[in-house]
């Protein structure tokens, strides 16, 4: 997730709730509600913190593969394959790293985005 994440690319939420990305992701069978706070920067990082509602745990995004679909308000449905590798992994993946499923849709003022797929990273505060 923001996650992840990605839909920060294409939804414009109301100016109180600019950037701010609510999704509910799947890890090892727990349905976690996390809030993605930040955009998609011209470089396209893409790996914005994820804040677990009603804690002070955060999720940071490490591997992302997802399908993002976005349906403007009375448009036609735009799919977007996107798969990324935090940059500075270089292949030493951390040992509490989790694969978490995302399957979630959530509405706009301007659409509507649905985004499906996984997203490894870890949590902290470590516990």
């Amino acid at each position: 997730m923001t996650a992840a994440l990605v839909p920060v690319a294409y939804a414009e939420p109301s100016e109180s709730l600019k950037n701010v990305f609510p999704f509910t992701i799947e890890c090892d069978g727990q349905l976690i509600d996390i809030v993605v706070i930040g955009q998609v920067s011209p470089k396209g990082e893409v790996f914005a913190p994820a804040h677990v509602v009603g804690s002070t745990s955060v999720f940071q995004s490490l591997i992302i593969d997802e399908t993002v679909e976005f349906t403007p308000t009375g448009g036609t449905t735009e799919t977007i394959l996107f798969q990324a590798t935090k940059p500075n992994l270089q292949g030493n993946l951390p040992a509490d790293l989790v694969t978490c499923h995302l399957d979630d849709t959530e509405t706009f003022p301007d659409g509507v985005v649905h985004v499906v797929g996984t997203i490894s990273g870890v949590f902290t505060p470590k516990s």
